[in-house]
């Protein structure tokens, strides 16, 4: 194998909110210029999971131009924005790209297997097997605003296990980088693993430990999908403000 990369959201491709765009991070533009043909990486459908914040405006701006007069948002946040995070939800919940739907592509295991929202710990405790059963005991129920319940758990699993085969239930990041290793040989390895361990205490500017001594605990918070409904629920509340002040100055 030429190349091998583990890692987190940089090298997975995560962007606008999901994962996205794995075939433009930076290990498939290198795997490129090393004229690699068969580098395998995922690919995500409905513009990734769990939610494209781009796509989003983007189906705004379709639906109702540059401009979005407040009754426009009234209607955008209770059919356009709920009709697309259905359609997300819907296909990796219950579509193809399920949790126990194999991936279309058909590909056995990738050569990119950065997933995004890893530690480093994760890299050598985080399984397909450990998804599976986590997903499965903390499902949520579907609401106007759910987005895909546990898709950090999802989205791990589809690229440690992409044809979900149970010879590689319990391989790890580091497994597979072992497994390749034994059966043909790596020629370069990526690794860039950390940016998640320090991401709270740059943001807060105040220092935090990791949590946990080296053991997988209970199943991760979606962190990210927290602050995105988080931020549709402030949204519809300012939006209902505004209307209920305009109609009351009348």
């Amino acid at each position: 194998m030429k190349l091998f990369t583990i890692g987190d959201s940089i090298s997975h491709g995560f962007m606008s909110g999901a994962a996205a765009k794995t075939e433009l991070c930076y290990s498939t533009l290198i795997a490129q210029q090393l004229g690699i043909k068969n580098y395998q990486y995922p690919t995500w459908p409905k513009e990734g999971m769990p939610v494209n914040i781009e796509e989003v405006f983007r189906r705004l701006e379709k639906a109702y131009g540059s401009g979005i007069s407040t009754l426009e948002w009234v209607h955008a946040l209770a059919k356009t924005i709920p009709a697309y995070l259905n359609e997300v939800e819907k296909y990796y919940e219950r579509g193809k790209g399920a949790a126990d739907q194999p991936y279309e592509g058909g590909q056995e295991y990738f050569d990119n297997v950065a997933v995004r929202g890893f530690n480093v710990s994760d890299s050598w405790l985080m399984t397909p097997k450990y998804c599976k059963k986590q997903i499965e005991a903390n499902r949520t129920r579907n609401g106007i605003y759910s987005s895909v319940d546990n898709s950090f758990l999802r989205t791990a699993l589809r690229v440690l296990n992409p044809q979900l085969l149970p010879e590689h239930d319990k391989k790890s990041q580091l497994d597979w980088l072992k497994y390749h290793s034994d059966k043909e040989g790596v020629e370069n390895v990526i690794i860039w693993l950390g940016a998640n361990n320090a991401l709270g205490t740059i943001v807060d500017l105040k220092v935090h430990f990791t949590k946990g001594k080296g053991e997988i605990t209970n199943a991760p918070s979606d962190t990210l999908q927290m602050k995105i409904r988080k931020f549709i629920t402030f949204g519809i509340q300012k939006i209902l403000k505004q209307i209920t002040g305009n109609y009351s100055t009348e």
